[in-house]
This record gives C-alpha cells, structure tokens and sequence, in this order.
C-alpha cells in the first residue's frame, strides 16, 4: 500500500492507495510543524481511523507539508509518521514541492501557493529554487488567506470598514475583541483561525472595499513572490490553493496588467501528486 498526503495548515487531503490499485481518500485537519506539536499531529493522524487499521501494511508514505521545508519542523513529522506506519518507508517534503510537482508541465514554470498562507518557487522539474523565503502569518504570507483575515479584522476592529460591510460582519460573527485576541494570541492555530475570515472576504468580493483589499493583496503577492525572478515573464505562473482557485479571476486580470502569464490553478495538489507517484 501506498500513501501520499498534501497537508496545509487548514486542511490535508490523504489518498491510500491499496493493492488492488484502488484509492480511499480521507480529509484531516491541517498538520504544520510550524505550528502543532508531535502530540497534535499524531492525535490528527489516530483520528483517521482506517489509516490506524492499516498502517502495517503501507509500505510507503509520501507526505507533503506546511513547515516541512527542512530541519527540525520536517523531522517531527517525519517521527510521526514513521512511529504510525513502521513497515512503510517514508518520505516528508514541504508543501512548496507539492505545488511543483502537480503544476509542473514540463517546462520550466513558478509555481505559487495561495492557500492559507503565500508562497512560490521556481521548478525545472528536477531542481526547486526558492528566491523569497514564506515568513508565516505573522511577518508574510500575503494574498493568503491569513493576510486577508487580518485585513478584515483591522479593518473592523479600527471602525475602517464601510457601515453596510460591518452590519453583515455583525450578522456573520457577533465577534468581541477579547475573543479575536484570545483566538489570535492564546490558542494554537492563529493562522488557520485568521484564514477563516477570508469565506467573508470571498462572499462579498463584489464589494467596491473588498475588491481594493483583494487587489492590493494579490498585488503585493505578485511584486514579492513572482516579479522577484528575472524570467517572470517569459515562463508560465501556476498556482494552488483555495485562495487562488477562488479569487483565479481577480489573479489573470492582475497578472495580465502587469504582464504575466497565470496557468494552471488548482484548488488541491492532491490529483497531482497522486499522478506523480503513481505513473
């Protein structure tokens, strides 16, 4: 048996495949290393219970992850993984090669994460370079799904946000400051409880406000992530991730403005990563 998983922070998709070559898929919670502790990843990972009836027979896992870039963070999955399936050899990589292994089209390309947080790279489709490091929710990730949430919530919060916006907020949230910044400060998963406010940013994208905070978002996105490479605009920019898939009109025409080519957007890596390890 095989197992690929592409985790992000707020959600992580698992595909088993058995050995009769068919698939189960299971959705999780989000695993960031960054973030979550060996005791939460694994409390994540027992909550899946057919993976936990099977895990002597996997033989493989491949799992891609928020925070599993390198170092310390990718060894406390790896740890893991490795105490669950005993019998599979496993393989951690970060979330960032997922994105350039399901957007790649053999030729050269960036590939973009705009999910809950922001990233990009630039794969050959052997070699990934990474120009702009992801500084995490609280320094970066703009065009992210927690970069817009904060713009939401200051914007609410500093009495910035346009009268008929903060009565649907009202009716949406009913939010009081001590429990944002409980949320924000207290408790564990800060980015992906921030990104949970860009469903209001999306269903009212229409907006004339929610449309300049979207723009400049993805515009900032775009200047640091992308227009850093010289070759920006001679290669195809594909991307990942909800926010990208979502806001995919509002990306071409800023792309286009500012003389990029936007490819591919996916709202999961999964399919591609599954096509990847299984041709």
């Amino acid at each position: 048996m095989k197992l690929i998983v592409d985790s992000g922070s707020t959600k992580a998709d698992w595909v088993l495949i058995q050995t009769d070559c068919s698939r189960v898929n299971f959705v999780s919670d989000g695993i960031n290393s960054m973030t979550e502790s060996s005791e939460t990843i694994l409390s994540i990972i027992s909550g899946i219970q057919h993976l936990i009836d099977v895990s002597k027979q996997v033989q493989e896992v491949f799992f891609y992850g928020a925070g599993c870039s390198k170092g310390e963070t990718r060894e406390i999955v790896e740890a893991v993984l490795v105490s669950v399936f005993s019998n599979a050899v496993v393989k951690v990589d970060s979330d960032l090669m997922a994105c350039a292994l399901a957007t790649y089209n053999n030729e050269p390309m960036i590939s973009c994460i705009l999910g809950t947080g922001s990233n990009a790279c630039y794969f050959d489709g052997k070699v990934l370079k990474q120009k702009i490091p992801a500084l995490g929710y609280v320094l970066g990730d703009e065009g992210g799904g927690s970069y817009f949430g904060k713009q939401l919530l200051k914007a609410y919060f500093y009495e910035t946000l346009p009268e008929d916006l903060r009565v649907q907020f009202d009716k949406t949230y009913s939010l009081q400051i001590q429990e944002l910044l409980r949320n924000v400060y207290q408790e564990p998963s800060a980015n992906r409880y921030l990104a949970s406010f860009a469903q209001f940013i999306g269903d009212h994208k229409m907006h004339p406000y929610i449309k300049d905070i979207v723009t400049t978002g993805l515009q900032i996105f775009l200047k640091n992530f992308v227009c850093c490479y010289g070759n920006a605009k001679q290669v195809q920019i594909n991307f990942v991730g909800s926010v990208a898939y979502y806001f995919q009109e509002e990306l071409r025409n800023i792309g286009q403005e500012i003389g990029l080519s936007i490819g591919s957007i996916f709202q999961k890596p999964i399919e591609g990563l599954v096509a990847f390890h299984c041709e």
